[in-house]
């Protein structure tokens, strides 16, 4: 689903959500809740409610497996949030 967006300025917008869990090198995720602000980001990046729906519970979302199926970001440090690689 590549689109003409940058990778930096979707770094950026993720960056903007506050993250609630963040899992570990084994089991690798970042948790954001699904709320108002979480889709008005996915609408501005033109992520879909069927890519979504693959990554939440309804209420979390795993931003990081979202970020690496949109867009091919894959990469979050807990010092600088999501990065380019």
């Amino acid at each position: 689903m590549y689109t003409e967006v940058s990778k930096n300025f979707v770094t950026k917008l993720f960056n903007t959500l506050e993250v609630v869990e963040v899992g570990d090198k084994h089991s690798p995720y970042v948790l954001v809740e699904d709320n108002d602000e979480f889709r008005a980001i996915c609408r501005g990046l033109r992520i879909g409610s069927s890519d979504i729906v693959n990554v939440t519970d309804g209420e979390m979302v795993d931003l990081l497996a979202l970020g690496a199926i949109t867009y091919g970001i894959g990469t979050y440090e807990d010092e600088k949030g999501f990065v380019v690689e």
